[in-house]
Parts: C-alpha cells; sequence; structure tokens
C-alpha cells in the first residue's frame, strides 16, 4: 500500500456548568489549544482552491451549517457566522504505535489534531488524523482495528490488553515523548470502574483532552466530558494501493466493518450475516473490478466508520484535486454531520434520562423542575435539529425570548401535570428518537457524494 490515512472523530459529551445562559466551551480552552480562524480569509488571495472545492460540493442548507454567512440578508435575520467553532494544537508532531509484542514499530505524521464544538450545544468531537507511506494491507488493517480503542475492554490471562496497541506514543519535535499509553495497567482501570462507575480513558487520550478531563476526575478542568459512545473512536481510512483489485471480498469485509486482519480465505462473519454485505455497505459507483489497476474507488460505510479504496494515479492521491484531497474535506465533513447528529441524539437522549430519573410526581418542586428541565432541554434540541439541517437558531435577545416563550408554551401542554396519563406519554411530544425521521441524505451537489444515503446502509436504527 502507497499510501494511508486514518481520521479519528471521538464525539463526547460535555458537562454544563449551568452559570452560563449560552455554552461557548471553546472559549474555556487555553495553551496548547488555540481557536481555529475559519477558511474564507479577509485577503481573498489566500483563499484556497481545495476550500472551493470543498464548499461547493454542498448543497446551500448545508453550506450555511457549516461555513454560516458573509452578510446578513436582512437586519438579524440571516445565518450568520457557522455553529461550528474549532480549536487545534500543534505541540504534537508524530504519534509512534507498537502493534503487538516483539513486533515492529511504525511512526505516524500527525497532520492534524482539532477539537470541534458547536454553539450551544454540550457537544465536542475530537479529530485526529494520522498519515503513513508504504505499509502492507494487514498492518494498515490492524491499526485501523486497534489505534482508536479509548480503554481495553478486557485482559487476557498474561495481562495483555484486548484487541489494543502495545503501546502508543505522542511525539513532539525533536521526537520527545510527550504521553505514553497504559493499557497494561490493569489494576487502575478496573479500580476506576468499581470506584466511579466509568471507564477510565487511557492516558494517551487523556493527554490530548487536556485540560479537559472525565466527569468524575478529581483534577480541576477547563471542561469536564462523558463517554457517548463506546470504547472504540468511529474512524476514516483512506488506502492507495498499485492495484485495488487485489484486495479480496474477504479484506473488504475486514475493512469495512473493522475487523482487524485475518486469514485471506476466512471470513470473519458467517456467510449469512455477509450475504447482503455489498447492498448493505458498499457504495460500487465507481468500482469495477474488472479493469485490474483501473478498477476506481470504493467506498465502505458501517456503524464504525467509512473507508476509501483507490489507485496510486494522480487523480488518487493528489491532495489538492484527487480523491485524496476529497476525502479529507468533502467525505470528513459528512463525516462530521452525521457524528454530530449521532452525538446530539445520545446527549438529549442521557438529559432525558436523567430528567426523568429525577422527576417525583408528587411532588409539587419535582415536576416543577422537570417541566423547566424539559423546556430547556426543547431549546437544545431545537437547535440541535435546526442546525444539523442549515436552518436558523436564535442569536439576537429579542428573537431568543420569543423563541424561549414558545419553548415553554410547548412544553407546559407536554407536563402539564393536570393531564393524567403515563410518564412516557407526556415525554413522547419531545421524544428524540421522532426527530430521526426524514431525508437527511442530500447533503452534497457532487455525483459521487449526493447519494450520501450510503450513511444508512448500515442496517442499525439512526441512533444505534
Amino acid at each position: 500500500m502507497e499510501h494511508f490515512r486514518h481520521i479519528l472523530l471521538w464525539p463526547l459529551q460535555l458537562v454544563p456548568t449551568g452559570k452560563e445562559p449560552i455554552a461557548r466551551h471553546w472559549q474555556k480552552l487555553g495553551p496548547p489549544w488555540h481557536h481555529l480562524e475559519d477558511k474564507f480569509p479577509s485577503d481573498c488571495r489566500l483563499f484556497q482552491e481545495r476550500h472551493y472545492r470543498e464548499f461547493v460540493s454542498f448543497l446551500p442548507h448545508v453550506q450555511h451549517f457549516l461555513y454560516g454567512e458573509a452578510h446578513q440578508r436582512e437586519a438579524g435575520r440571516g445565518y450568520g457566522v457557522s455553529p461550528i467553532h474549532v480549536v487545534r494544537r500543534d505541540d504534537v508532531k508524530a504519534a509512534r504505535v507498537t502493534l503487538g509484542e516483539g513486533g515492529p514499530t511504525i511512526e505516524f505524521d500527525v497532520v492534524h489534531i482539532d477539537l470541534y464544538f458547536f454553539h450551544d450545544l454540550d457537544v465536542a468531537l475530537l479529530g485526529v488524523e494520522l498519515a503513513a507511506d508504504r505499509l502492507p494491507l494487514a498492518t494498515a488493517q490492524d491499526l485501523m482495528f486497534r489505534i482508536g480503542r479509548t480503554f481495553p475492554s478486557g485482559w487476557d490471562d498474561q495481562g495483555r490488553p484486548l484487541h489494543c496497541l502495545t503501546r502508543m506514543e505522542w511525539l513532539g519535535a525533536g521526537s520527545v515523548v510527550l504521553a505514553a499509553s497504559d493499557f497494561e495497567d490493569r489494576d487502575r482501570y478496573v479500580t476506576a470502574v468499581c470506584r466511579n462507575r466509568s471507564a477510565r480513558v487511557a492516558a494517551h487520550w487523556n493527554f490530548l483532552l487536556a485540560p479537559m478531563v472525565p466527569h468524575h476526575s478529581e483534577v480541576a478542568g477547563a471542561l469536564r466530558y462523558r463517554h457517548l459512545e463506546d470504547y472504540r473512536i468511529p474512524g476514516m481510512g483512506f488506502l492507495a494501493l498499485p492495484d485495488p483489485s487485489t484486495i479480496t471480498r474477504t479484506d473488504y469485509v475486514r475493512l469495512g466493518l473493522n475487523t482487524g486482519p485475518g486469514h485471506a480465505n476466512e471470513l470473519p462473519y458467517s456467510d449469512a450475516y455477509l450475504a447482503h454485505f455489498e447492498n448493505e455497505y458498499c457504495h460500487d459507483r465507481f468500482y469495477d473490478p474488472g479493469r485490474g489497476g483501473a478498477s476506481g474507488m470504493r467506498l465502505t460505510c458501517s456503524g464504525w466508520g467509512l473507508t476509501m479504496v483507490t489507485g496510486v494515479s494522480p487523480a488518487s492521491v493528489d491532495p489538492e484535486r484527487g480523491l485524496l484531497g476529497e476525502f479529507r474535506h468533502r467525505y470528513f465533513q459528512l463525516f462530521l454531520i452525521a457524528r454530530f447528529h449521532k452525538a446530539a441524539l445520545l446527549m438529549m437522549a442521557d438529559r432525558l434520562a436523567v430528567s426523568v430519573n429525577a422527576l417525583d410526581i408528587t411532588d409539587r418542586r419535582s415536576v416543577g423542575r422537570f417541566a423547566q428541565d424539559m423546556r430547556l432541554s426543547m431549546e437544545r434540541d431545537s437547535c440541535a435539529s435546526t442546525t444539523a439541517t442549515g436552518s436558523t437558531k436564535p442569536r439576537t435577545r429579542r428573537s431568543r425570548a420569543r423563541f424561549s416563550r414558545c419553548s415553554r408554551a410547548s412544553s407546559a401542554r407536554s407536563v402539564s401535570t393536570r393531564t393524567s396519563g403515563s410518564l412516557w406519554g407526556r415525554c413522547r411530544p419531545i421524544s428524540t428518537a421522532s426527530r430521526c425521521g426524514g431525508n437527511h441524505g442530500s447533503f452534497s451537489n457532487s455525483p459521487s457524494s449526493r447519494s450520501a444515503s450510503w450513511w444508512a446502509r448500515s442496517p442499525q436504527p439512526c441512533w444505534a
């Protein structure tokens, strides 16, 4: 394999302080993080073509969400700036990983380490982009399978962590080790779960997120976060090979479902389970194995993430105009939208569960607090739903007040104590699951990604 890219995108739930009327979490982070200006500099001569190509690939409502507008159409009526705020750290230059005991050590270039925040939402996504050249296919499969583990799923009888790297190190300038993994420290992970009923994050991931700390940490931090998904960070993989037609169906199954390497003739799952793999997980508009080295690009997408397999021609590996550039920009933005949407739904589901758990219908004060929580949840949920489709959110004091009055009236109807019925009946009008419907596939103008319904090719519900 000539070139390999791996992008990890870790969704996190931020713990609100309750002190600020509008959450601007990105403003609380200091060094080594710095705010990243948008892609539209004041000097248009500095605007790069790859950003132009990325922008025009999306439909207008997605452009408004990702990039905002430069000018207001009317006073207080325009889309305004983008609700996405990005902070970046530049001190980590490389990553050094060891796959197994006695195995080879592989060094990656760290292209970017970014944190994505969203206006007035308690959600953040950590993005890490890694690059390497000339890796065996099996090694790339193993790296994608192991590198995104935030904590071990267990240990074997010799104390080795399951499905994790033997060691991973973040390197600074001059190859100085800034942080290293500690998956082998079984007692610390087990003790943390016993004490906090929450999994402990590995040391090297904890280092990347600092000064953010886990919600149960005794260390003071600028922000606190909770897990939203399991121990596998969702990711994207780009693999450029001299002859993509040499990749077998078994390899595509292992890449698409991220199962790690294995025997070339053995599928990781049963034939019955994989009978519809191509229809459910593969996007084959440009893929033709009969053309050999010119077989084209193939996308696979599952609940874990997305992989792109292509050749090594300039049209494939050119970082500005080739598929590599599209992978890092257009497809990454699609991936960001999908993971943000899922994270927002999981965050809202958690908020609703906490509110319902604290409700005592025999206590008027408890009912009042529940009604207030529902009103605030509806406001946040409406922002999450509308920003994902590029709709305008209330920005001025007057528009926020009007929005709040409407939300209060709606929540009052849904949680009124004068009506009878089950608790589920009162909560159902604002159920997050009811917001999963609709066609979210038309994100892009491009023929290669207009059928973005491959996000839904995985046979899972939208919140799974």
